[in-house]
């Protein structure tokens, strides 16, 4: 075993870092579940060359191009996927999800499955506190609400920015300071992620609401310059307003 003077958890959303500090907080109520599996495309030029996203009952679809032909199928849903369709499980539930959308489920005919449906819920953890005397949570290992705005990559990225003067001068002082400077940067990456987070729900709430979710889409394939702007937010780069 070794001492540190900092300990950095910067170790996923199911943190054991988190857990052995006390700062795990309850699940949330909304338990999302998310699957995802991995095809190669039977004909390439029906590979999109953005990200699509289908919205359906209850559930989320996201189509993301990959090297090689292959796209990345992800689902994400309100509902326990499985209880749906015990027997079938997981499989099966994004396998009638992709059924449900035909423009998807032509682009998928014929297509290879390169990997086994994966799953993981909840899709959002969160913590006590994002520190504690001697240790900082870093990434979703702080908490994160739910991949829905694809935001985990950059709040994880922008946050270890954040971080990095603060541990180097807190290393520099030699600790004089104690864990006064642990609250500072906890207030400042509360700050910074405020707007992503506030994204982050709104999108939630339209999820729940695919009449509504619809027309917001519909709306952004309008407005270019808005959509841009909220992706934006989800990449940390801007503030909602």
């Amino acid at each position: 075993m070794r001492r540190a003077r900092l300990v950095i958890g910067a170790d996923g959303p199911h943190s054991p870092v988190r857990r052995s500090l006390g700062l795990d907080a309850p699940r949330p109520k909304r338990a999302r579940i998310g699957l995802r599996t991995h095809f190669r495309l039977a004909r390439p030029a029906e590979q999109p060359s953005l990200i699509e996203v289908f919205i359906g009952d209850g559930h989320e679809l996201y189509v993301t191009p990959l090297p090689g032909d292959e796209v990345l199928v992800a689902g994400l849903s309100d509902r326990d996927a499985t209880a749906e369709d015990p027997e079938g499980g997981a499989r099966a539930a994004l396998a009638r999800w992709i059924d449900e959308e035909p423009v998807l489920r032509a682009r998928l005919a014929g297509a290879e499955a390169l990997t086994k449906v994966a799953g993981r819920s909840p899709l959002g953890h969160r913590a006590r506190g994002g520190y504690a005397r001697g240790a900082v949570l870093l990434g979703d290992a702080a908490g994160f609400i739910d991949p829905v705005t694809a935001g985990g990559m950059a709040q994880a990225l922008l946050t270890a920015e954040l971080l990095a003067p603060f541990v180097t001068k807190a290393l520099a002082d030699g600790g004089a300071r104690g864990d006064r400077w642990l609250r500072r940067f906890d207030r400042q990456r509360r700050a910074l992620l405020r707007d992503y987070h506030l994204l982050t729900k709104f999108v939630l709430f339209l999820v729940g609401r695919p009449t509504l979710a619809k027309a917001m889409m519909r709306l952004m394939r309008g407005q270019p310059r808005m959509m841009a702007h909220l992706i934006g937010v989800a990449g940390g780069v801007r503030r909602l307003i």
